[in-house]
């Protein structure tokens, strides 16, 4: 194709999203329009519109005070670019204050931008083609609301494939190509690239790996929009109705947008939602509204683990408390474990949420419900049970419980929601805050026969399964391996013995005290180490090590350090009773938090973890790929634990489950207790990604097949002469990559590794043929790079 050509179908493909935006609600306008409206050169924003809404919106506002609140947008000072474009969201989302020389009271409070009560009452529209810096950034579709740039479309024809990985870099260029770029970035929060076949969005700084589909036009559902377009939508119709049609377009602008100030190991970056996370709140909300019970109000909200549920509740919170419907509303945020509410203030407070407490004793919670100021408060369901006051009342056994607040603006949001919850301390929360709408959050399906937490909470709000999230990339897929079966513990006929001459408990301890036998420590660690140097190391990710008991857990570590491991700890509870030899392995509350630090840390050379009972639960690690399992985890335990390696990073295509305790062989057994759907994929047998290799392989190859020698260079490059060619063999490319990266160093892949260099060797000289950057970065795994040869 010609560029002529590829000029043309690029034109269409803009003008296609064009037509679809102004069904939606967007204006066009021309480049000659929007140059004549620009502030300057220097700047893309419509300052007359942005005037022009100011004082519609501003009634009282003085010519002077118009343009300084303009100004406050469009020219930022900030060096960063996510400062600046986190002061500008701030200015226009919560206003400016204009100086007090107006006599008008209404121009004395918080500047307005837009309308986001009545999203009809702003002006959208949409412009082509515009470019910037002199020239040296063609931009193919902004748009405008009220004047400000919010939204940037690169669009890429109808052709299959990688395309949209090129356009992603091209954005990223663009970000910084100097001040007349970082002054219209710093306004924008939406970056899309757009096409028939992959659509995909991000904002501001974010990675590739970090784009998202938009999978659902809610609140619209796919039969209106396809009954309105006549067609089958395509993945481009989906995302311009679900995050581009104005109103939601104004509500993620809003309402599901955060700046996370980051850690020692991560920057500072700003989030957008996921439209599983924006159908949710909104789907919560609503039937908030619509209830007039408070039993009514509530539901669960089951999105799988990895899909980033803290960041759902906290929308959801602000939310509530922007919502005008309710006055000075509380939010509680409750878990059942200590950790897991330290995590969550800690994320909310990195997030920027206001007015967040812990509450640290049962006291400091009743006196923080008991007059609520409208802030958000984190505690653990176990507090509730000390403020019960029981007093008999002449009947056998009657019960009072204190009330601290019968406030109906009071939302109670509680993590893992299938557990504590249909208990004594469930109950006394309930008693204790009789008015307040309960919503239950879990990253686990709940099992066939546990329908009391429906009957606690209510019906599902949402959900948003364990394969939804492997097919959006929000997680990675978990595979597991069986090793050593010889050295699981003593068989189920075994354990029913010893049951009946000690008892469960007693049986166990025997069980424990087997699983911690030196000789089978040593022997496991052997092979776990050469494991992790060979197949996980290599990619620069970290393991933990889940033990039975704390017993078997210290002696993994002091195994490791014998053994000259990579750098490992062990983090276990501590009782006053330990012996020095238990009691030198327990660490105070800040080595434990400096330890997770370094381990989170992808650079730190912190490479394992050992645990026996911390960890398994709320627990967010990109870094960690595999679990190494030498303990009876079952039904939830089970899944809640093996989530711990989902977690999607840079160069991360799978999560791994190296089972020593034989779980693997009874796991049918183990998940019987859910719905199949729900459980489908949780995890996959590892030697299944053979036959899947095998099949990407010859597809792959695929694109070669005409030509008669192999050997000629030239002619299987001009194979990809076409950009759609390209981009169908990018993909392919990548999949039989992965593919690999999994398998590695099994022998079996070692096959494999001269077609993996032909087909190198073939895309790289495309790539500069062409001048494809798409084609010219090896983004593999380092596994897979170390095959081919490359550093």
């Amino acid at each position: 194709m010609s560029a002529d050509d590829v000029s043309k179908v690029e034109n269409r493909a803009e003008a296609l999203v064009v037509d679809l935006l102004q069904r939606l609600g967007y204006r066009a306008v021309t480049a000659a329009e929007v140059e004549t409206e620009r502030a300057d050169t220097g700047n893309v924003a419509l300052v007359h519109r942005i005037h022009a809404a100011l004082r519609r919106l501003n009634p009282g506002l003085s010519d002077d005070q118009v343009r300084a609140a303009a100004r406050a947008v469009t020219h930022t000072d900030v060096t960063s670019l996510i400062d600046a474009n986190r002061d500008v969201y701030t200015a226009l989302t919560m206003g400016v204050t204009p100086k007090d020389d107006c006599a008008d009271e209404n121009a004395r409070h918080p500047v307005r931008y837009f309308d986001f009560d009545q999203p009809h009452h702003n002006d959208f529209a949409v412009a082509r083609e515009l470019w910037i810096e002199g020239g040296r950034v063609r931009l193919d579709l902004v748009l405008f609301v009220n004047g400000v740039p919010l939204v940037v479309i690169e669009c890429r024809g109808a052709a299959k494939g990688d395309l949209w990985r090129a356009a992603i870099q091209q954005l990223s260029r663009y970000q910084e190509s100097g001040e007349q770029a970082r002054r219209l970035f710093s306004t924008v929060q939406v970056v899309v690239v757009a096409s028939i076949w992959n659509a995909v969005y991000g904002t501001v700084g974010t990675s590739e790996r970090s784009f998202s589909e938009w999978r659902d036009p809610f609140p619209r559902t796919m039969a209106e929009i396809e009954q309105e377009l006549g067609r089958k939508a395509s993945a481009q119709d989906v995302l311009l109705y679900g995050l581009l049609a104005p109103a939601n377009l104004l509500d993620v602008f809003r309402n599901f947008t955060l700046f996370d100030a980051g850690s020692a190991s991560n920057g500072p970056r700003k989030l957008l939602a996921h439209y599983y996370q924006f159908r949710a709140v909104n789907t919560a909300l609503a039937r908030i509204a619509g209830s007039k019970t408070p039993a009514g109000r509530g539901g669960i909200i089951w999105h799988s683990q990895g899909s980033g549920k803290g960041l759902t509740m906290l929308w959801l919170a602000l939310k509530l408390k922007r919502d005008p419907r309710y006055q000075n509303p509380t939010i509680v945020v409750v878990t059942d474990r200590l950790t897991q509410e330290e995590q969550l203030a800690s994320t909310f407070r990195r997030c920027g949420a206001p007015n967040v407490v812990s509450a640290d004793s049962a006291a400091h919670l009743r006196e923080l419900l008991g007059a609520p100021t409208g802030g958000m408060v984190t505690t653990t369901i176990q507090k509730f049970g000390s403020l019960a006051e029981e007093m008999r009342t002449g009947g056998e056994g009657a019960v009072s419980i204190m009330t601290l607040s019968t406030s109906s603006d009071l939302f109670v949001l509680i993590e893992e929601a299938h557990r504590t919850q249909d208990g004594s301390l469930a109950a006394k929360m309930r008693a204790a805050l009789p008015n307040a709408c309960f919503i239950g959050f879990t990253a686990t399906p709940l099992s066939r026969q546990d329908r009391s937490t429906l009957h606690v909470f209510g019906p599902y709000i949402d959900v948003y399964s364990l394969q939804e999230s492997i097919r959006d990339g929000t997680t990675v897929p978990i595979f597991f391996e069986r090793r050593l079966p010889k050295l699981r513990t003593v068989q189920p006929p075994e354990d029913r013995t010893a049951e009946a001459d000690l008892g469960v408990e007693g049986a166990g301890e025997i069980k424990g005290t087997l699983a911690a036998a030196l000789e089978r420590i040593e022997a496991i660690s052997t092979d776990l180490l050469e494991h992790y140097r060979s197949v996980i190391q290599p990619g620069g990710f970290k393991a933990l090590i889940v033990a039975v008991n704390r017993r078997a857990a210290i002696a993994y570590k002091e195994t490791l350090d014998r053994r000259h491991g990579p750098e490992s700890a062990v983090l276990i509870s501590g009782t006053a009773s330990d012996p020095d030899a238990t009691a030198k392995h327990v660490m105070h509350e800040r080595q434990r938090a400096r330890t997770i630090e370094r381990f989170l840390d992808p650079q730190d050379p912190l490479s394992i973890l050992v645990v026996c009972e911390v960890l398994l639960t709320g627990f967010d690690a990109p870094v960690l790929q595999v679990l190494y399992l030498d303990a009876p985890l079952r039904e939830h335990a089970l899944l809640q634990a093996v989530a711990r390696v989902n977690r999607a990073a840079e160069n991360k295509v799978y999560g791994l489950v190296v089972d020593y305790w034989g779980i693997s062989s009874k796991l049918r057994e183990a998940l019987a207790i859910f719905s199949t759907g729900d459980v489908k994929d949780a995890m996959t047998p590892k030697s299944e990604e053979l036959q899947r290799l095998q099949g990407r392989h010859a597809a792959a190859l695929r694109f070669f097949l005409r030509v008669p020698d192999k050997g000629d260079l030239d002619a299987c490059v001009a194979v990809l002469a076409s950009e759609g060619a390209r981009a169908e063999f990018n993909a392919a490319f990548h999949r039989f990559a992965q593919s690999l990266e999994v398998m590695l160093p099994d022998p079996k892949s070692l096959s494999y590794a001269d077609d993996l260099r032909w087909i190198v060797r073939i895309r790289e000289t495309a790539g500069a043929r062409y001048e494809d950057e798409a084609l010219q970065i090896l983004d593999v795994g380092a596994k897979v790079k170390r095959l081919i040869g490359q550093p």
